[in-house]
């Protein structure tokens, strides 16, 4: 075969491949506060995103908004964690001595195949989750269906500043 027709092969193979292969999130940090950082970019679907997070411990904890979406989203991973795919969990979250944000979270793989953990904030609460949020000294999350999921406590230092810069990115979006 000739080389002229062989790369022409090869380069139509890398193009389909390119084509065929799932998108890569596409995320980057703008904002650090205390524990919390801020981020925006796109998801792997493509995807507008905002998005705070904080880890430490083999734990990470997530508030995400997805372009277009009808509700806000918080994720919570651990690396030791063993949820399969779509386990529903309750799981309360309160901030400080306010009364606990309760939810059903549903189970799914992180991208760097953690298992984690997912449940919706309805636009009509989301204000109110991060004024909590952005007051509070402490977060605890807990799992009253599962006592094999350990109850966490979170620092929130820096909540104040990172909910601001969240506020700027969901403008932008």
């Amino acid at each position: 075969m000739n080389s002229c027709v062989r790369a022409g092969l090869v380069g139509a193979a890398l193009m389909v491949a390119a084509v065929s292969t799932p998108a890569m999130a596409d995320t980057k940090v703008f904002a650090k506060s205390g524990n919390w950082e801020a981020y925006s970019g796109t998801s792997s679907d493509g995807t507008k995103v905002c998005g705070i997070s904080a880890s430490g411990g083999g734990r990470w904890f997530g508030f995400k908004y997805f372009a277009d979406d009808s509700e806000f989203t918080v994720q919570l991973s651990k690396d030791t964690w063993e949820i399969p795919k779509g386990q529903k969990v309750s799981v309360a979250l309160t901030f400080d001595d306010d009364t606990p944000w309760k939810a059903q979270a549903t189970g799914f793989k992180m991208s760097d195949g953690d298992d984690a953990l997912q449940f919706g904030i309805p636009f009509k609460q989301a204000t109110n989750f991060l004024k909590e949020f952005q007051a509070a000294d402490a977060m605890v999350i807990e799992f009253p269906s599962q006592k094999a999921l350990k109850a966490w406590e979170a620092d929130m230092k820096g909540s104040h500043n990172i909910v601001e810069q969240f506020g700027k990115c969901l403008q932008r979006m």
